[in-house]
């Protein structure tokens, strides 16, 4: 892994007590589904959940940003280019540190450095990485249904914009080092059943 930038240190090696913490980090597609599944570990697990894309929407309002989904990426991009591709990995250890609690769900790991430095920052915590992924037909349909700003009204804008995060990020390295996938081609019944072999599998409940 490559070095922070001198004003930019690696976070040290962190946990709370005795306690071992749990932290999930979700990497996957557009619309595959990783909001649902970082809501129920919240909600019937009781993880705190932090919301990678949060973090540069903060900046964005900080900025005085439109924050629609060209901008967000743009500014990820250019943080990482002024201070290294571990930055916003960085700031979700940051963001972890200061939360009580031994239960974290990272929603939104986009790149390699990523769960990297969280594995690095909790080398003595249960650190776990867990990709959502699905046919892009059905990820099309579930973002029509959303109906969030700035998700494609087509199918072929859809394309473009995973082409484009794609290019950006690093999902499918991220696929290769994952320690567990999730087809999330079916129901949400189905879905909640995954999720909960994934998270006895692991010891995370």
């Amino acid at each position: 892994m490559e070095k922070y930038r001198d004003n930019f240190p690696l976070p040290k090696s962190y946990s709370i007590g005795e306690k071992v913490r749990k932290i999930v980090g979700i990497a996957g597609t557009i619309g595959s589904g990783k909001d649902v599944v970082s809501h129920y570990l919240a909600q019937k697990y009781g993880y705190i959940e932090i919301i990678m894309g949060d973090l540069v929407r903060d900046l964005a309002n900080e900025l005085k940003l439109e924050p629609s989904r060209e901008n967000l990426l743009k500014l990820q991009k250019r943080y990482v280019e002024q201070f290294g591709r571990e930055y916003w990995g960085k700031r979700a250890v940051e963001k972890i540190q200061s939360i009580a609690s031994e239960k974290i769900v990272v929603n939104g790991i986009r790149r390699i450095e990523d769960i990297k430095v969280l594995k690095q920052a909790f080398i003595n915590d249960r650190v776990v990485l867990l990709v959502i992924d699905a046919d892009p037909k059905i990820r099309f349909e579930r973002l029509v249904k959303r109906g969030r700003e700035g998700d494609p009204k087509n199918f072929d804008q859809f394309l473009l914009q995973e082409l484009a995060e794609r290019e950006t990020f690093d999902l499918e390295e991220l696929e290769k080092i994952a320690d567990y996938k999730i087809e999330n081609d079916g129901s949400l019944v189905e879905l909640y059943t995954r999720v909960d072999e994934f998270v006895n599998k692991f010891g995370l409940f």
